[in-house]
């Protein structure tokens, strides 16, 4: 049965890395949230330089954090500040960086984790994405259109 297999059978070891200092407009851009140029992401793995594993970021993290500044702006007069706040185009206002939008710490899989209890993982974080680590050290990630290939795999057509 699929939803017994292991998370190693289906973790991708293909993945985007990102520091905490990164501007949050970047991730934005590796996510595909800016333009058309390549298809997007569902999250980015947050490390540090140095390698140590802080958490993931999520295009839906990133939307929900530009939805607060977007609406804390409209409160003050400054709709404008929060986009030059994003694109550091204000030298007065901090950059805003993944850190500041980062959601998800330290959360990951184990890769022996059974698929199931990796979807209920999932449903509870509310995500699509999640990062798999051996000990200290990321080796992968699942995306939830792998766990929906395992589930219901495309049908194989037949041409006449």
């Amino acid at each position: 049965m699929a939803l017994e297999k292991q998370v190693w059978d289906i973790m991708d070891l293909q993945y985007e890395t990102i520091t905490p200092e990164t501007p949050l407009a970047e991730a934005c851009r590796v996510l595909g949230l800016f333009g058309k140029e390549k298809p997007g992401m569902p999250g980015l793995v947050v490390q540090r330089s140095s390698g140590e594993y802080l958490g993931f970021l999520t295009v839906k993290d990133c939307l929900g954090y530009l939805n607060d500044l977007y609406k804390q702006s409209k409160k003050g007069d400054r709709e404008e500040d929060w986009l030059d706040r994003l694109r550091g185009h204000d030298p007065e206002e901090t950059l805003i960086t993944v850190n500041d939008a980062l959601v998800h710490l330290e959360v990951s899989v184990s890769p022996n984790h059974k698929m199931i209890d990796l979807l209920q993982v999932l449903e509870d974080l509310g995500v699509d994405f999640i990062p798999v680590a051996d000990g200290e050290k990321i080796v992968g990630v699942v995306r939830s259109t792998a766990i929906l290939a395992e589930i219901a795999p495309k049908p194989r057509y037949q041409v006449y």
